[in-house]
Parts: structure tokens; C-alpha cells; sequence
């Protein structure tokens, strides 16, 4: 809990996209994850932050486990960047290419 970006690290950045929100303790039923609503409930408040909190990976880097590759010295790479366009560009590219009708040869 707290990644609210999904960069692979909960951190400053994380608590900054949460508090400039505005959707801690505003109620209402349409928050989501990258705004601090870690229980899906649809609003930020403290059972979020305890959440937060009780995960204790404030500050102690990636998160994500080491995968096994061909050089086992490799750590795997959070899926998202810390630019959000990145992930967004790499969804709008996948959209865009699932949608292209595939041709078939002729026997």
C-alpha cells in the first residue's frame, strides 16, 4: 500500500500526489488508487493512511522482488516509470495495436 503512482517505491512523491488530491477526508465515492484510496472504497481517509503506514515501505526503496534471468544479478524494473506519460503511452500504443484487424493469408 501507498505506491500510488506505481513506480515499484512508496515516497515523497507518493504522499505529494496524494495530499494534492484534495480527496483526504473530502468524502464522496470516487477516489482511486493514485489518489490515496489504498481499500478501493472510494474515499481517502485514515483506514487509507493506516494502510499507508502499516506497510511500512515509506523510504525503503523498490518493493518489487528480484526475478530470475539469465544473469542473476539482475533486479526486475518497477512496471511503470516515474513519468506517468511513459505508462500511459505504452497503454495508448497496446489500445491502438489490439484494435488493428490482423490479415490472414489466403491458402
Amino acid at each position: 500500500y501507498g505506491d500510488s503512482n506505481l513506480d515499484g517505491q512508496v515516497n515523497s512523491v507518493d504522499v505529494s500526489l496524494i495530499n494534492n488530491s484534495g480527496k483526504f477526508g473530502a468524502g464522496g465515492t470516487n477516489a482511486v488508487w493514485s489518489q490515496g484510496d489504498f481499500n478501493y472504497s472510494g474515499n481517502v481517509n485514515s483506514v487509507d493512511t493506516s494502510l499507508l503506514n502499516n506497510a511500512a515501505l515509506f523510504g525503503t526503496g523498490t518493493y518489487l522482488p528480484i526475478t530470475p534471468t539469465a544473469s542473476a544479478s539482475t533486479q526486475s524494473t518497477p512496471i511503470a516509470t516515474s513519468s506517468s506519460t511513459t505508462l500511459l503511452a505504452a497503454w495508448a500504443a497496446f489500445a491502438t495495436d489490439s484494435q488493428t484487424p490482423r490479415q490472414t493469408k489466403k491458402k
